[in-house]
């Protein structure tokens, strides 16, 4: 008799433990994905430049980022951001130029820098920068966005100089850019036009 009774005690406690995880693990609420996420675009590094070189400047009108989502279908979005940038001024550094809402578990593809001017100062002088196209498309590298993240355009141009007959020479820029996302975004690099240390916190 006391065997029947420990034996339905066990029982008994087993069928309660059962239940206790069954309210546990199935009738728990889920914990909902936010539907969007912010991502800043950052430019860093500096470009590869004549010596005597001052300052390289490039003037932009609007970046643009071009997404798919989960289904695949893809979009472009645009900042409509315009300001000028020193990329010699970027030495371990990278300053933000543009910030989006971007649909969680979307994949950033395309980058578009939309360029309006450049200009480099050589030993006083400044001249006018030739580049092959105005609009500058980078490829992006990296995870889905499933958090606030930072799209670090590694921006490291050449400029060519291109003597001619008459005394004023010519440069031409030949673009470079490698473009990943970074999960999270740097405390420092939020606002539009802020600058901040590279990997810092």
């Amino acid at each position: 008799m006391n065997r029947a009774r420990i034996a339905y005690t066990i029982v008994g406690l087993i069928i309660l433990a059962l239940l206790a995880y069954y309210a546990v693990t199935v009738t728990r609420p889920a914990v909902k994905m936010p539907s969007a996420f912010p991502v800043v675009v950052q430019i860093s590094d500096p470009p590869t430049v004549p010596n005597g070189t001052q300052s390289l400047l490039i003037g932009y009108s609007s970046v643009g980022v071009l997404f798919s989502n989960s289904t695949g279908s893809a979009k472009w979005v645009y900042s409509k951001v315009n300001g000028t940038i020193d990329l010699l001024s970027l030495v371990n550094l990278t300053k933000t130029i543009a910030n989006f809402t971007l649909p969680s578990n979307s994949l950033v593809e395309t980058l578009l820098f939309n360029v309006t001017k450049a200009e480099i100062t050589i030993n006083n002088n400044t001249y006018p920068v030739t580049l092959p196209n105005s609009s500058i498309f980078v490829h992006v590298f990296g995870n889905r966005i499933d958090q606030a993240s930072s799209l670090v355009a590694d921006f490291n141009p050449t400029v060519v100089t291109i003597i001619t007959n008459n005394s004023t020479p010519i440069f031409v820029m030949v673009p470079s850019v490698k473009a990943v996302i970074v999960p999270g975004i740097n405390k420092t690099a939020s606002k539009i036009g802020s600058v901040s240390k590279v990997n810092a916190t």
